[in-house]
């Protein structure tokens, strides 16, 4: 299995999502799964009771189960009828059944991560500091999987895009930076990142370096500065080798027009 940082575990090889489309494919479809959600082949090793057939799963049924939890949180949050929540809650556990069977997943860490939020359900932010010095980029080892990154991470309440990419450079690597252009805003799902449970939108900033502290991070172990023909594993849950291409092109021309889905 693959585990993304979201903490749900999905089953490796299980299926990718098209870059210009956002189409799910899959290398075959069969019985045990429901009506065009792709192939389940025999039992699985974990709690899923799904596993995948050489080639891979369709990813179709991370997105129903992200859109049934969607219209389950949104409706719970709107109705104040009582047999209406009944049904919205069943919703909800389908959902949460759904992805803990093909993640191999038990259903409580699901519930939590995937099923533990209230109201209207939007996607969640990504922010992430694209900082330059003598043509190498800045990169940060993300201490949960040992693999680099840009440094960054989910938008906080209360500060703007620009602010959360100041913010997130500077704890995860001691350097204060000023973000001076919008390089993209990204659908993550439609960028070759492992799957998730949450819809996330991504952006990306250039930034200036205007100093530096020592500080110690417990998201980050390491810091360098790496150039783009040099760069080290990539945490692809966070950014992908296109994405890092992507930043280095607008380092070269910040007049390139922002990027976005």
């Amino acid at each position: 299995m693959v585990l993304d940082d979201d903490g749900i575990g999905y089953p490796a090889g299980g299926g990718s999502t098209d870059s210009s489309t956002g189409d799910s494919t899959s290398a075959s479809a069969g019985a045990g799964v429901p009506a065009g959600a792709g192939s389940a082949s025999g039992p699985a090793s974990g709690s899923a009771g799904v596993s995948c057939p050489a080639g891979g799963c369709d990813t179709s049924w991370i997105e129903y189960a992200k859109t049934i939890q969607a219209i389950a949180q949104s409706g719970l949050a709107f109705t104040t009828n009582k047999y209406e929540i009944e049904r919205y809650s069943q919703l909800r556990e389908l959902s949460v059944d759904m992805m803990s069977r093909y993640a191999e997943t038990p259903p409580p860490v699901v519930r939590e991560l995937f099923a533990g939020e209230s109201g209207y359900q939007t996607p969640k932010v990504d922010v992430r500091a694209a900082a330059f010095s003598e043509g190498k980029v800045l990169m940060v080892r993300e201490t949960i999987d040992g693999l680099w990154s840009l440094p960054g991470g989910y938008a906080d309440v209360g500060w703007s895009p620009k602010a959360v990419a100041a913010k997130e450079a500077y704890e995860e690597s001691g350097y204060r930076v000023e973000p001076v252009k919008l390089i993209a805003v990204l659908d993550r799902q439609f960028h070759g990142h492992p799957l998730s449970p949450f819809h996330l939108y991504k952006i990306f900033f250039l930034c200036e370096i205007i100093g530096h502290e020592n500080v110690s991070s417990i998201e980050t172990s390491e810091t360098g500065f790496f150039a783009r023909d040099a760069l080290p594993p990539l945490s692809t849950g966070r950014v992908t080798q296109a994405q890092m291409d992507m930043v280095f092109e607008f380092n070269a021309d910040p007049s390139k027009a922002a990027v976005f889905d």
